[in-house]
C-alpha cells in the first residue's frame, strides 16, 4: 500500500456548504387548536408555507442538484461534511460548482428584491395563518443563504494517518460500487426490451473516466481493468443502439461477462 504521505499528496479535502431561508414554518397556535379538536396530544402539526416564490423554490432545487453533482465528482471521507477529490481535479470541481454558485447568487438576488412586497402581502395571502413572528427583517432572511466550496490539503501526520487510510478505503469502496452499479444497470437495460436512456450509457462512461483520472486512490487493479474494459461499452449512443437489437443484446452480454470474469457481478 502507498505511504500515507504519498496518498495525502494525491488528495484534496473538499467541503460544500449550502443554506437557505426556509419558508415552511410550524404554526404553534393552529397546531394546538387542531390537536385539541381531535384529542391527539402532539400527533398533528400545522406547517405553513409562507411563500412559494419561484426564485426561492428554484433555489431549493438548485442546492439539491449542486450537492448531487458534488457527490458525483468526489469520493467520501469518513467524516460527515468532508469529501475528497484527487489533487488537480479540484479545478474541474471548482468550475462546476462556480456555475451553481452564480445561479445561486442570481436567485437570491431575485428573491430578496421581491421579499419586502411578499412580506407586506402576507397578512392577506395567509389570512388566519399569518404569524408576524415568522417574517424577519430582510437582512436576517438574506443571512440564511449560503453557497461555498472550500478546498484544503490533506494532512498525514498524527491522527490524520488513520483518517487518511480509512478514507482511502471508503473512497475505493464507493468507486467500485458506483462502477458495478452503473455497469449492471446498463447491461440490464441493453438486454431488456424497455426504453434505453442515454443517461445509462453516460453514467457508466463517466465513472470509468473517474477511475482513470486519479479516483482509483489505492490503484486497485480490478477497478482499473474493469474501467478500461467497460468504457468502450458505454461510448455508443442510445439512438444507435435502440433499434440495433443484436448489437444491443451483445453489448449487454459483454458487460455482464466483464463483471463476471472480474468477480464483480
Amino acid at each position: 500500500m502507498q505511504t500515507q504521505l504519498n496518498l495525502a499528496s494525491r488528495i484534496q479535502i473538499v467541503t460544500l456548504e449550502t443554506g437557505a431561508w426556509r419558508a415552511q414554518k410550524l404554526n404553534k397556535s393552529e397546531t394546538g387548536t387542531l390537536n385539541k379538536k381531535h384529542g391527539t396530544g402532539d400527533a398533528a402539526k400545522v406547517l405553513v408555507r409562507l411563500t412559494d416564490h419561484p426564485s426561492l423554490m428554484s433555489l431549493y432545487k438548485l442546492h439539491a442538484e449542486a450537492y448531487a453533482e458534488h457527490r458525483k465528482i468526489t469520493l467520501p471521507s469518513i467524516m460527515d461534511g468532508m469529501r475528497i477529490v484527487p489533487t488537480g481535479k479540484q479545478m474541474d470541481h471548482a468550475k462546476i460548482i462556480a456555475d451553481f454558485q452564480r445561479r445561486h447568487n442570481s436567485l437570491v438576488s431575485d428573491f430578496m428584491a421581491a421579499y419586502p412586497q411578499i412580506r407586506i402581502d402576507a397578512p392577506i395571502a395567509l389570512n388566519g395563518l399569518f404569524d408576524a413572528s415568522k417574517w424577519p427583517n430582510a437582512s436576517v432572511v438574506e443571512s440564511k443563504f449560503a453557497f461555498a466550496a472550500r478546498y484544503l490539503p490533506c494532512p498525514s501526520d498524527g491522527a490524520w494517518g488513520d483518517w487518511l487510510t480509512e478514507t482511502a478505503q471508503a473512497g475505493q469502496a464507493e468507486l467500485r460500487e458506483r462502477l458495478v452499479t452503473a455497469a449492471r444497470h446498463l447491461s440490464t437495460a441493453l438486454k431488456g426490451d424497455g426504453k434505453l436512456y442515454q443517461s445509462a450509457l453516460d453514467n457508466l462512461r463517466e465513472v470509468c473516466e473517474l477511475a482513470g483520472q486519479g479516483f482509483n486512490l489505492l490503484d486497485d487493479p480490478i477497478i482499473a481493468q474493469a474501467a478500461r474494459e467497460l468504457k468502450p461499452m458505454a461510448t455508443n449512443t442510445a439512438d444507435n443502439l435502440r433499434d440495433a437489437k443484436a448489437v444491443r443484446k451483445d453489448t449487454g452480454d459483454k458487460i455482464a461477462s466483464i463483471l463476471g470474469v472480474l468477480n464483480l457481478a
